[in-house]
């Protein structure tokens, strides 16, 4: 007869069994290639920093200024 306190075996493939959590991660590895193929492309196409920079800031600021206010509006209790 089993034993009712039996531990149960881990799955190998551990946090990768949710669903959403496999979603994400690759969704931000996705997001952080295309971060660094258009920092590259813009260091190759004009290599001034303050353009490049304008660039990542034109790219990352709305992205920023939205979820911010959107995680306090998600906080805020009713």
């Amino acid at each position: 007869m089993p034993s009712s306190n039996a531990v149960p075996v881990p799955s190998r493939r551990g946090v990768f069994q949710n669903l959403a959590f496999s979603v994400i991660l690759v969704a931000s590895v996705g997001i952080a290639m295309f971060d660094t193929a258009t920092s590259w492309l813009m260091t190759g196409l004009d290599p001034d920093p303050a353009i490049v920079s304008a660039v990542q800031v034109a790219t990352m600021a709305p992205m920023f200024l939205l979820t911010i206010p959107a995680g306090a509006l998600a906080d805020v209790e009713r």
